[in-house]
């Protein structure tokens, strides 16, 4: 009987120990539960401050005061990093509670464990920075001197790019477990997320500014840009009722006495020129020689002040009709032995009909003009297509003129010839060239000495 109660009583004990154990057990398992249960509360917590919303700053503080609740930290900073320009600024730097503000810098100054990170986008781990060979890798002083012994870096990684680092430190040797390396790690691609959204908020924020300046200042421009058109508009009708006054006091006060000289020298010419020797006679020619380029003078210049007020009559037109007109009415091509090549499908343009036939005619009197000493004159009236825009040309065998000098040609009173060889009043090739220039054109000319020359224009 002894023994039966002796069996009994030790099959209880056993049953009582299983019970304590599985007790055991079960409180060891409720106590990971409840503590994985506020791990992932501190988690959430942390995830709610990082995408609180706020600045950089107050978003990187809220997350280090969860953190500080899951492990150790003494030390904590985030490291922007610019690939481009090699910079790093530090958004958050804080050392047992307290700021740090430092400068941007440039990272390979000073690399350091924050350059290993980046360097090899890896996590670096160190569990005592006092170690001599830490020392003598890293050249750690600052947080040495701080008293931190534990370092650990982790990478900030943005589509496979490296954007920064973050780091945490404690003042214990070995203070990291490798669970909360790894949660580390988990949080850390959190805070890239932050850290690249802030940067690009910020930069974004800065275009914005950059273009309400740029609007001001385009503002501020047109602002001045009108002032300056409308004095332009103004200086430009007082010029216009000058040269209108100038005009009229060139074709009356100067074309009264130059009628006065025409006259009394003809008189003097046909009622007594037998009367004066050859040398007399000479001199009368060439009074009246004067007076007629002097009266061609006055009307190029009226015509040529006229054409900046002249109104355009634009309308389509057929050159080649044009250049038959101007052909018929220059007198000198019916007396010279004279090969004319002139294309029979010119395009028809929109243009002042006047004001086309005035430029062909003066670019056609030029080109006979200065080919008088061939004995057989070549002259080309001619186009192509350039672009989208139609080029005539008009192409002489005459004597040419050198290229040096091109940016002469068209200057009013301009000659590239002596008056002895070549008559003229220099006004006619600034003529064309504001007549160009009204119908939104342009003209050049090529030419070399004594091959004579081609004058291209557009309108």
């Amino acid at each position: 009987t002894i023994i039966l109660q002796w069996a009994a009583l030790g099959r209880l004990t056993q049953s009582l120990q299983r019970t304590h154990l599985e007790l055991q057990e079960r409180t060891r398992t409720e106590n990971q539960l409840q503590q994985r249960v506020e791990e992932m509360s501190l988690l959430y917590r942390m995830g709610v401050a990082l995408t609180s919303g706020q600045d950089l700053y107050h978003t990187l503080r809220a997350f280090v005061k969860e953190l500080q609740q899951l492990m150790i930290v003494d030390t904590f900073y985030v490291v922007m990093y610019d690939a481009q320009t090699d910079m790093i600024s530090y958004p958050l730097y804080l050392t047992f509670e307290d700021d740090l503000h430092l400068p941007p810098r440039k990272l390979s100054d000073n690399p350091g464990v924050t350059g290993e990170v980046i360097a090899s986008r890896k996590t670096l781990v160190i569990h005592d920075l006092t170690a001599p060979e830490i020392q003598e890798r890293y050249k750690i002083v600052v947080i040495v001197d701080m008293g931190i012994h534990s370092y650990v870096g982790i990478p900030l990684l943005m589509d496979e790019r490296i954007i920064g680092v973050l780091s945490i430190q404690a003042r214990n040797p070995h203070a990291y477990t490798e669970a909360q390396i790894r949660m580390l790690e988990t949080l850390a691609t959190q805070v890239a997320i932050t850290v690249e959204k802030s940067r690009l908020f910020t930069q974004l924020q800065q275009e914005l500014a950059e273009r309400k300046r740029a609007e001001a200042e385009v503002r501020a421009l047109n602002a001045d840009l009108e002032a300056r058109v409308q004095l332009r508009t103004a200086q430009l009708e007082a010029a216009n009722q000058e040269l209108e006054s100038f005009s009229y006091s060139v074709s009356h006060d100067l074309r009264t006495p130059l009628r006065g000289i025409d006259g009394f020298s003809y008189m003097l010419e046909q009622e007594y020129g037998g009367q004066l020797d050859e040398a007399g006679q000479r001199f009368i020619r060439r009074i009246r020689e004067s007076t007629i380029r002097m009266n061609q003078l006055i009307n190029d210049l009226l015509t040529f002040s006229r054409l900046g007020r002249q109104e355009l009559h634009k309308r389509k037109i057929n050159p080649l009709m044009l250049i038959q007109e101007v052909l018929r009415d220059l007198p000198d091509s019916k007396k010279r032995k004279i090969q004319w090549t002139i294309s029979e499908n010119f395009p028809p343009c929109e243009a002042d009909s006047g004001l086309l036939r005035q430029v062909f005619a003066n670019l056609l009197d030029n080109a006979l003009k200065y080919s008088q000493p061939r004995e057989e004159t070549r002259i080309e009236i001619n186009w192509f297509q350039q672009g989208g825009d139609v080029v005539y040309y008009i192409r002489d065998n005459g004597v040419g003129f050198d290229m040096a000098f091109a940016d002469k040609l068209f200057g009013v009173f301009q000659r590239l010839h002596r008056a002895d060889e070549f008559e003229g009043t220099g006004v006619g090739l600034a003529t064309v060239q504001r007549i160009i220039h009204r119908h939104g054109g342009r003209i050049w000319a090529e030419a070399e000495v004594d091959k004579g020359a081609t004058f291209y224009f557009t309108v």
